[in-house]
């Protein structure tokens, strides 16, 4: 589901009904606050991509989001994150967290609790 370039503000709850989406493009808009908890409802989805919008936080729901593998979470104004987002070190092969408020200390976190995932920041 591509939702990009739309000058969506939020998502609705509801999203948490497409549950057999597997990719979901919602960069380029004008998101604010956090993804909806909902969104741990799409539990196969491989592919979120939330680049590029002004975000300022990471739901803690993402890690029960076990099948995802690429998450793009950059360019936006996040500057903490969940301890559940390690909940998710089996499968996630990329996280892109450029551009974001996070500090040396807490890359490295994310690094080392994610070990086998490409951290770009």
């Amino acid at each position: 589901l591509n939702l990009a370039h739309n000058n969506l503000q939020s998502l609705p709850s509801q999203i948490g009904e497409l549950v057999k989406l597997e990719e979901l493009y919602v960069n380029y808009n004008n998101l604010t606050g956090a993804l909806p908890a909902e969104i741990r409802k799409l539990e196969v989805l491989r592919k979120l991509d939330a680049s590029d919008n002004k975000l300022t936080g990471i739901p803690a729901e993402i890690g029960q989001m076990k099948k995802l593998e690429k998450l793009d979470l950059s360019n936006n104004n996040i500057d903490t994150y969940p301890q559940e987002l390690f909940n998710i070190k089996g499968n996630l092969k990329s996280l892109n967290i450029k551009g974001n408020k996070f500090s040396v200390d807490q890359i490295v976190e994310i690094q080392d609790g994610l070990p086998g995932t490409n951290v770009s920041f």
